[in-house]
């Protein structure tokens, strides 16, 4: 009787972390999209900011 207990314990823990391990790919997934996109996203920013800083700079110094 313990045994059978114990045989079912076994089973739904294997389960368990059959999902768990699924779930932890579907995450890892999920972080490598974000991390890429933001990534994307933060390089498009710093090129225009660094475009963008020269001429204002400019603008600055001939109102002066």
């Amino acid at each position: 009787m313990m045994h059978a207990v114990m045989g079912l314990e076994q089973r739904s823990l294997g389960e368990r972390e059959a999902a768990t391990v699924a779930q932890l790919a579907l995450l890892e997934e999920e972080l490598r999209t974000l991390r890429l996109a933001t990534t994307t996203h933060h390089h498009h920013q710093h090129e225009g900011g660094e475009g963008g800083m020269p001429a204002m700079q400019d603008g600055i110094e001939s109102n002066f």
